[in-house]
């Protein structure tokens, strides 16, 4: 630039003035973004506010670029900073306002890309080419086409020169590729805006201005039109990209449909009166059901002349091959699980660059979906990677440092946590509703089968974290169960104000509490030393435990037993009788039924287990040796079981929480039951009864059950049961034959599982639809259904109940005294009771 101004120059200070503007362009672009993305965290519920923060860090950027003296490029830093954003920036801004700054900066770039092509193209036409005294001749026009040539050249030789490393960078990169993107790079709008800056620099000689606009605009013209409209064939004859048969057939399926779902809706609206008149032919032909019909039919033709008559139903595939169905498989379960993650970072269930790895780690295996599902493998060669743990642990116990280093760890952890635990749950959520997917149950069995090997190593990676970093990940799981909860409520508050239950200032008020209590909850995670926690810990935390007494926390902790275990020492074997059960408190244990290649890890907190107290004679369910040096707590079964008939709420969890253990190594008498994950097992019974009987007494079934001791018939003695079992819904009595334990469930396995799925439907919808408002297109109303001072009272009567056994006054609950006599109601009852009274005194009265 120096030079074309015919300033001096040196060797020197060219390269400097390169350095510059090539490199001080971008490095300003990444530090506003770093800037920008902190500032936007803190952003929440501001749409508005959220934008104007974009929009201040890239006019900031160019003005520090442009008019400070700098000699910094203020479009590069433009480009790095739009770049990072785009890497970085996306899990920063608060997800309501995603959709609408989206929109906006859709539109600023269309505008703008708009007017910078109608500002060249006005100088150029205007100014330059019609222009008497213009500079441009025809030499110029010749030069335009070699410099078109020079600059395919100059792009290939930068690709060849780089190619060692692209190939073994991020998604690699093949000879066909690197002709496509040679070819395929087009010249628009940032070479344009580059070229307007030098058109208006009168530093710059007539004739270099002149020459700058109009090669640069001839260079974007040329890409535009010659290698945006034939790069697709260049693609083609590559072969880079191949069109899936098995998509076109599914395609095709999904047609013919959608004509049957559409031809019973055609049908039905027949009959519709204010439909009298209408002419249902032109109708028919406006919907374009014959068009469909015709596609389809001559797809079939077409697959029964090339089959010669083999396979030519409908969802036939004998004719594609199997890597291409499992290529196909693979790519709709990875596309679920790819939306999953940004779902579950939108339920703030995982921080960004945590959704971000998990993202990419899903597409690399989307874009080599042809290979087995090697997801786990790629996010564990990331986590073992990191060269830097080493460091920060030997320096956290080092002065000042680490502190910081203690810091990098807690937050290493966190981030590994919730990559691996997210990818498990997503994992399981795909392997739940693999029935959905359009595909023969064979194939989609073999890619099933492929991401449970992922899901159970990455559970055995988590038990492992757990067991090295115990008090760490239990902040981590406590700031999540956190997150959870606050989700919860800002999801319900949401609710109530959509419903018109509370005003805008209330909703308002809430929120900000709640949103000020997701931010605090960074402070919360922190590096904790491990320590071996004792009984107490686990008592006092655990669910399955929160109904016992004191005097009775206190029998098990004076009966447990600390038991030391080495690598290979047998906890129990399946058939043999165990004489109480195990609560691991240091190291893993595997748990097995028949071969120990399919065993299941288990580590610091489980509880092994319930279903070998229950059991009948205290008999092993399963076999379980210790992997490494294991220190566990060992409760007799003779003190379970006493603690159990004492305690009627904690024996009916401890039988709702070992039913899982029973289907899954009984899986021959589970019944309709052996489908359920544990998880889904767990809210199935949620609310089921566990039921005892003596001899000879009558039950009937009518949602079905499970029978864990004892023996039953039927009255009509069509069915026996003398073993662990489901007991099928039935209408007729069942029969106890001796002393019988069993527990009711309260809804049939199908009607759940029918629920569950549908329910799934719900949230998929609602989460599918950004704003659901009338069908004009108009607000959503507020519907508030008006209660009477009887209703509100009884409701708030109701939940002032549900509230006081939820949160009672004292932490230790009451034993009730059956001699006490009940409370009085307080005068402020009394006066309620009367305006109830008197309100429906007024309803009888009124005619």
């Amino acid at each position: 630039a120096a030079i074309a101004k015919g300033e001096e120059a040196t060797p020197f200070s060219v390269l400097w003035n390169f350095i510059t503007l090539a490199g001080g362009g971008p490095i300003l672009g990444i530090l506003m973004g770093v800037v920008g993305t902190i500032w936007l965290q803190r952003v929440l519920r501001d749409s508005v506010l959220g934008i104007t923060l974009t929009f201040i860090m890239c006019y900031l950027a160019f003005f520090i670029a442009e008019f400070l003296d700098l000699h910094l490029s203020g479009i590069l830093a433009i480009v790095s900073l739009g770049l990072f954003m785009s890497a970085f920036g996306k899990t920063t801004v608060d997800p309501e306002g995603e959709h609408a700054m989206h929109a906006v900066w859709s539109w600023v770039q269309y505008s703008c890309e708009t007017i910078i092509f109608l500002l060249t193209g006005c100088l150029i036409g205007l100014f330059i080419l019609n222009r008497p005294q213009g500079t441009i001749t025809s030499h110029d026009w010749s030069d335009m086409l070699i410099f078109y040539v020079i600059m395919l050249v100059a792009r290939m030789i930068m690709i060849v020169t780089f190619m060692p490393f692209l190939m073994k960078s991020g998604y690699g990169l093949t000879w066909r590729e690197s002709l496509v993107v040679c070819y395929g790079g087009l010249r628009g709008a940032l070479g344009l805006a580059l070229a307007l800056i030098v058109g208006v620099d009168e530093g710059f000689s007539v004739r270099m201005r002149e020459l700058v606009l109009f090669h640069m605009a001839g260079m974007a013209t040329i890409t535009l039109l010659l290698n945006g409209s034939t790069c697709q064939y260049l693609v083609r004859g590559l072969g880079i990209v191949q069109e899936s048969e098995v998509r076109d057939r599914l395609k095709k399926n999904f047609m013919a449909e959608l004509l049957v779902e559409s031809g019973k809706k055609f049908e039905s609206i027949k009959s519709n009166k204010y439909l009298s008149l209408c002419d249902w032919q032109k109708a028919r032909k406006l919907i374009g059901i014959d068009d469909m019909l015709q596609e389809i039919q001559k797809s079939q033709a077409a697959e029964q002349h090339h089959s010669h008559g083999i396979g030519t139903g409908l969802l036939s595939y004998q004719k594609f091959k199997d890597e291409d169905i499992y290529a196909e498989a693979r790519y709709r379960l990875l596309r679920i699980m790819k939306g999953l993650v940004w779902e579950k970072y939108e339920e703030s269930q995982l921080t960004g660059p945590a959704a971000r790895l998990l993202a990419e780690a899903i597409e690399m295996s989307l874009d080599d979906n042809r290979k087995p599902i090697a997801i786990w493998e790629l996010l564990y060669s990331i986590f073992t990677g990191n060269k830097l743990m080493n460091l920060y642990f030997k320096a956290k116990d080092w002065f000042i440092i680490g502190r910081f280093a203690k810091k990098y760890i807690a937050d290493h952890l966190s981030f590994l946590y919730q990559v691996v635990t997210t990818f498990v749950i997503i994992a399981e959520e795909v392997i739940e509703h693999q029935g959905d997917v359009p595909l023969s149950k064979e194939h989609i069995k073999v890619v099933i089968e492929e991401l449970e090997k992922n899901k159970n190593d990455a559970s055995n990676y988590v038990i492992s974290v757990q067991d090295q970093f115990s008090d760490t990940i239990k902040n981590i799981q406590m700031r999540r169960a956190a997150y959870n909860v606050l989700f919860f409520q800002r999801q319900q508050l949401d609710r109530a104000l959509k419903e018109g239950q509370i005003e805008d200032k209330e909703y308002n008020d809430l929120r900000r509490e709640i949103d000020r209590r997701i931010v605090a909850l960074d402070a919360v995670l922190s590096f904790q030393e491990w320590s071996v926690p004792t009984l107490n810990d686990f008592v006092m935390q655990f669910p399955i435990f929160s109904s016992l007494r004191r005097e009775e926390i206190d029998q098990l902790k004076g009966q447990a037993q600390i038991r030391v275990l080495q690598n290979g020492n047998s906890l129990y074997s399946k058939g043999n009788k165990i004489e109480g059960l195990y609560v691991i408190t240091k190291g893993i244990v595997r748990q097995y039924l028949d071969l120990e290649k399919n065993s299941t890890k288990h580590g610091l907190g489980s509880i092994l287990t319930f279903g070998n107290v229950i059991n009948d004679g205290h008999v092993a369910l399963s076999n379980c040796v210790a992997a490494g040096e294991v220190q566990a707590q060992f409760i007799p079964a003779s003190t379970i079981e006493d603690v159990m008939r004492r305690n009627v709420e904690f024996e009916s969890v401890c039988y709702k929480n070992c039913l899982h253990q029973f289907i899954k190594f009984m899986p021959q008498s589970a019944g309709e039951l052996a489908t359920l994950d544990e998880q889904t097992c767990l809210n199935f019974v949620n609310k089921s009864r566990l039921v005892k009987l003596e001899r000879g007494i009558k039950f009937q079934l009518v949602s079905g059950g499970y029978l864990f001791k004892g023996d039953i018939k039927k009255a009509d003695n069509t069915l026996r049961l003398n073993k662990p079992g489901y007991i099928p819904p039935s209408q007729d009595d069942y029969v106890c034959e001796n002393y019988t334990i069993y527990l009711a469930f309260d809804t049939e396995i199908r009607q759940f599982l029918t629920g569950k799925k549908a329910s799934d439907v719900r949230k998929s919808i609602a989460r599918g639809s950004i704003a659901r408002g009338s069908i004009s297109g108009g607000e959503p109303v507020a519907k508030r259904s008006r209660m009477s001072i009887h209703d509100e009272v009884e409701h708030e009567k109701v939940v002032k109940k549900e509230f006081d056994q939820m949160y009672p006054a004292h932490e230790e609950k009451p034993i009730r005294d059956e001699r006490q006599p009940e409370k009085q109601p307080v005068r402020e009852e009394r006066e309620l009771e009367n305006i109830i009274h008197e309100e429906k005194h007024e309803d009888e009265t009124q005619p």
